[in-house]
């Protein structure tokens, strides 16, 4: 669900002014590797120097409300997601660097068609470790989990 007004920090911001309320990935940013002491008024603060803020979502589990360690912030324009993912990638935030891409918006559940289930599952992978030095990359994650069904996005 997107919040469409609400105070972050001491801003008070109201989406219904941008899009019709409606999240545009244009302007949208995927935040990972966010600590699990970061709020949306860290967010709000480290990202403000780089235009207007429409919404802060930190992404948090439906059985115990902890945060999951990644969020999405959404711009009023797309040159200031844009040069906030150039200036903001890989800075420490509570200790940990953001590693920050684009939002891949999704208006609608991808349809599986290799399982009796109406939609395909999401499966988040994290906490990786080298073992025997072999390089973890998006192409190793794909190969493995392309054995089990197509694979929409892996980043």
């Amino acid at each position: 669900m997107i919040q469409t007004e609400g105070n972050i920090g001491d801003t008070m911001f109201d989406a219904s002014k941008y899009n019709d309320g409606k999240v545009s990935e244009k302007h949208s940013l995927f935040l990972g590797d966010l600590s699990i002491y970061c709020d949306e008024k860290d967010i709000a603060a480290a990202f403000a120097p780089y235009g207007n803020i429409v919404d802060i979502r930190i992404q948090r589990s439906k059985e115990t409300s902890r945060a999951l360690s990644y969020g999405f912030i959404e711009f009023d324009t797309e040159e200031s997601a844009a040069v906030a993912l150039r200036e903001m990638n890989y800075f420490l935030l509570k200790g940990r660097p953001l590693r920050i891409r684009w939002a891949a918006g999704r208006t609608t559940p991808i349809k599986s068609t290799t399982t009796p289930h109406d939609s395909a599952a999401t499966v988040y992978v994290r906490f990786l470790t080298l073992e025997d030095n072999v390089e973890i990359t998006e192409e190793s994650l794909r190969t493995l989990f392309n054995q089990y069904g197509p694979v929409f996005d892996c980043a």
